[in-house]
């Protein structure tokens, strides 16, 4: 009995030894495809090695940047591009300006952020621009131009919100976005249905600290046909639109001045103080 568990231990420890060989052997065939391939430098150029220092890829670059999705930002002659990890250029150095890691896309999105002549924006893998600008991800996703005409796409170059308007925020809040067509300004979702329509004269003002062009706790200042009043994420009017100055002060009071007196309310509209004189 004893000598049938001793031969039955030594198969497993023969099979778990054989599965470490393959193992190891698939490791070593994985890195000769796609080797992990680091930045090295040699006197005032960089080039790249693998982590036990052999060079594959001469020093020849002014700076580089770590690989990353396969490819390689690298700086040649004052200019940026990409290479993969044969040194093979697959995006030429003409871009002034790359982000580094941690930018706003990468190629495993199917974009990146560059700038040629000026003209910064994102890139594909065949160097193509795809759009004049690009911002900052909120909510899953950036801010986009093209021909002065603003929009937003996903990670995966989806167009979420269309390309057709003429300014917006840059980030949303309470899952809307300002955004304005034909002159006049509405709130769009981050599904890019338009939620609130493109029919106010403005969204927020500069001095008021309710403002910042975006709703806050479910409200929004908005002014139509020169007066101001208050709507909510619906677009339903919470306070009417015969003010001629809103101001908020804290998340449950606001301020609302017509005939220059002072009206305070409530969250809910509700007049706690009627004309006060300033």
């Amino acid at each position: 009995m004893q000598n049938n568990e001793n031969n039955s231990i030594v198969k497993v420890n023969a099979g778990l030894a054989r599965v470490n060989q393959q193992i190891t052997a698939t490791k070593k065939l994985l890195e000769k495809i796609d080797p992990v391939l680091i930045p090295y430098r040699k006197k005032d150029k960089w080039g790249f090695c693998t982590k036990d220092k052999e060079i594959v890829i001469d020093c020849i670059y002014e700076k580089v940047q770590q690989f990353k999705d396969g490819l390689a930002a690298v700086h040649l002659k004052g200019k940026w591009g990409f290479i993969n990890k044969f040194g093979s250029s697959v995006i030429p150095c003409v871009y002034q300006q790359v982000p580094r890691h941690g930018g706003y896309l990468h190629f495993k999105d199917g974009y990146k952020n560059a700038q040629f002549n000026g003209k910064c924006g994102i890139i594909n893998e065949l160097g193509e621009f795809l759009y004049d600008r690009v911002s900052n991800f909120s909510n899953g996703l950036t801010r986009v131009e093209v021909n002065k005409k603003i929009g937003f796409i996903n990670k995966s170059g989806e167009e979420i919100i269309p390309i057709v308007y003429e300014d917006s925020q840059y980030y949303f809040s309470d899952e809307l976005i300002r955004v304005q067509q034909n002159g006049k300004w509405g709130f769009v979702t981050t599904q890019g249905k338009q939620q609130i329509p493109c029919f106010f004269d403005c969204i927020g003002k500069k001095q008021s600290s309710l403002s910042k062009y975006r709703f806050s706790n479910g409200l929004a200042i908005v002014r139509l046909n020169e007066k101001w009043g208050i709507i909510d994420s619906s677009g339903h009017e919470v306070i009417p639109f015969i003010y001629d100055e809103v101001i908020r002060f804290s998340k449950e009071t606001i301020i609302i001045k017509k005939n220059d007196k002072w009206q305070y309310f409530d969250q809910l509209s509700k007049e706690i103080n009627n004309s006060l004189s300033f």
